[in-house]
């Protein structure tokens, strides 16, 4: 069944927001010592990358406003499929710089559908 493009932008927020959550307080080192919070993380992109999939798929004037939306679904796609090539580095990296972005962004598009 379809879902409404809100419904996979409020995933994004959610899942966006839980990393935020997760990752609060700690530093890069201290992300990749904690496997708890490392899966948490992980799961969480996947469930980003899976509903701009779907936004993609069923709503490309949305997800054509999301800066490096193929690279986050790629980004998922590593994640869920390459587990054993995963940098916890890069993930640190997407954490710190990348998902704010994206969060503004998928935000703005919320804010112009209400």
């Amino acid at each position: 069944m379809k879902r409404e493009p809100l419904a996979y932008l409020a995933d994004i927020i959610e899942a966006g927001n839980s990393i935020l959550e997760f990752t609060n307080n700690l530093n890069n080192e201290s992300y990749k010592t904690n496997k708890l919070v490392k899966s948490g993380v992980e799961r969480q992109f996947e469930i980003i990358g899976e509903a701009l999939k779907e936004l993609k798929n069923n709503c490309s004037e949305h997800f054509d406003k999301i800066s490096d939306g193929q690279r986050i679904i790629s980004f998922r796609n590593v994640i869920a499929h390459g587990y054993a090539f995963i940098s916890d580095n890069l993930v640190w990296e997407v954490v710190t710089t990348k998902l704010p972005t994206l969060l503004k962004e998928v935000q703005k598009i919320v804010n112009s559908l209400q």
